[in-house]
């Protein structure tokens, strides 16, 4: 199997100490012994703002001539409104990039927690907000234009195997101060999901593992953006019951080998 994930930073596995624990990475180390045949792994980040996002994805699709892929989207960057991205319609990208440093810096010397920042982080967040203003990075429409055309994109493929996995949700850690977020994140969902049935492309959901979870808080990194290999480990989980769904190609091996494995476990 060729497989590719048109992904993001979260499904590259940033902030991980490995990032073999990322889910893509998961997936290939793990679907081999599911599949009966080698698995071989493309994985590029594509963020949806922009006149390169689509050339990129389309340049990736037709390159790796995969039998799967995976496009893992989210509306981070039309859901959240921060002050760097103030800052960097203000004044350009360099004082935006400046200015999440140090954030970072601030966030590590003060020993915010994933979900709950300390009351400090949360003061001088809320002083810059009132000082600098805050917006988000890109529009809804510029977001889902870009996701949109990247589906059309996808639907033009023969032969291929297609799934689209949108993120569970947005927390509180990283959305502050953009109390919709998570509304703006299901607006998104619904709209690509809609389209993605339409096409018949698979459709991959973690949110039940996500909110089962003893601690979600456990699933994220100190960022509260990205995952931990808590978290990579239940998206791959929910990617592999997605090959496991009645309408793929993969479903009578990957239920076998889900089942198996669901077997041993109990027994061990």
């Amino acid at each position: 199997m060729r497989l590719l994930i048109l992904g993001t930073s979260s499904t590259s596995g940033q902030g991980l100490p490995d990032t073999s624990k990322a889910w893509p990475w998961l997936a290939e180390a793990e679907l081999p012994a599911m599949l009966g045949e080698p698995v071989e792994l493309e994985h590029i980040r594509l963020f949806p703002i922009g006149p390169k996002a689509v050339p990129m994805a389309k340049a990736a699709i037709e390159r790796a001539n995969a039998d799967v892929i995976v496009f893992s989207f989210g509306a981070y960057p039309c859901a959240v409104a921060t002050v760097s991205a103030k800052l960097g319609k203000r004044f350009g990208p360099k004082a935006q990039r400046w200015f999440r440093t140090a954030e970072t810096k601030f966030d590590e010397r003060t020993g915010s927690t994933t979900l709950k920042p300390r009351r400090m982080n949360n003061w001088v967040r809320a002083f810059g907000r009132k000082v600098i203003g805050i917006a988000p990075l890109a529009s809804f429409e510029e977001v889902t234009g870009i996701q949109k055309e990247i589906v059309q994109a996808l639907s033009q493929l023969e032969h291929t195997v297609v799934a689209v996995y949108c993120e569970p949700f947005i927390t509180r850690g990283a959305s502050w101060g953009s109390p919709g977020a998570n509304d703006v994140l299901e607006r998104d969902r619904e709209l690509i999901s809609g389209l993605a049935r339409r096409h018949h492309f698979l459709i991959a959901d973690c949110r039940p593992e996500y909110f089962a979870a003893p601690n979600i808080d456990d699933l994220f990194l100190k960022d509260a953006l990205h995952k931990s290999e808590a978290g990579h480990r239940l998206q791959a989980d929910a990617f592999y019951r997605c090959l496991a769904a009645a309408d793929s190609p993969y479903a009578k091996t990957m239920a076998r080998a889900l089942q198996s494995a669901t077997s041993e476990s109990a027994a061990g």
